[in-house]
């Protein structure tokens, strides 16, 4: 089981770019099974990216015939993030409790390259690379991990809705952790090698 919350200050210019700065807490429990201690993480983040990356704003803008050009066809956006060790008042393990993630640049990009009628096909790829460390205030082991993500979307727009069927395809290299016996290290957040296809729904 997941919990997010996710508060964020965005700025959108007249120059068709954004801005984003807030604060990333995530928190990461198991339900049927206790293979693992419950992570919890705090980060702060900021970001930087096209104003028509998200998926609604992208299709609508492409839908119209006139919009269908090169620079609108790109979308990106990119953030920087920091993992939070301590916070006056508050016991570190909720601020960042058997986390061992540090810090993490992301990428993600989308190219529509070809439309009939009611469809949009895009190419998006999404990347992650960043640093961990197990117990940073004992100098322990240390490490990077990354991430990427290419997929295949098809859109089909409908009046002022749409959804879309995709392919995703992941490759990783994530940290390691702990079970609850403390004897053995395991993969909990990798998704090395996982297809998945599925179908969204948008407005």
């Amino acid at each position: 089981f997941m919990f997010s919350f996710v508060p964020t200050l965005e700025y959108r210019g007249r120059c068709g770019y954004l801005i984003q700065t807030g604060l990333d807490h995530h928190c990461f429990h198991e339900i049927d099974r206790k293979d693992f201690s419950t992570v919890y993480w705090n980060k702060g983040f900021v970001g930087f990216g096209t104003n028509d990356f998200r998926l609604g704003s992208y299709w609508q803008m492409l839908s119209i015939d006139s919009l269908w050009t090169l620079h609108n066809r790109f979308a990106w956006h990119v953030s920087g993030s920091y993992y939070l060790r301590k916070f006056r008042g508050v016991d570190s393990k909720l601020v960042n409790g058997e986390n061992k993630n540090r810090a993490d640049i992301d990428g993600d990009a989308r190219f529509a390259f070809f439309r009939h009628r009611s469809w949009i096909l895009v190419a998006r790829c999404q990347g992650l690379i960043g640093a961990w460390n197990d117990q940073p205030d004992q100098g322990s082991e240390h490490g990077a991990y990354w991430r990427l993500s290419p997929s295949f979307e098809a859109i089909f727009r409908k009046g002022k809705a749409g959804g879309m069927i995709f392919f995703t395809y992941t490759l990783d290299d994530m940290p390691s952790y702990p079970n609850t016996s403390r004897t053995t290290e395991m993969q909990r957040f990798s998704r090395d090698r996982l297809l998945q296809i599925g179908v969204r729904f948008f407005i």
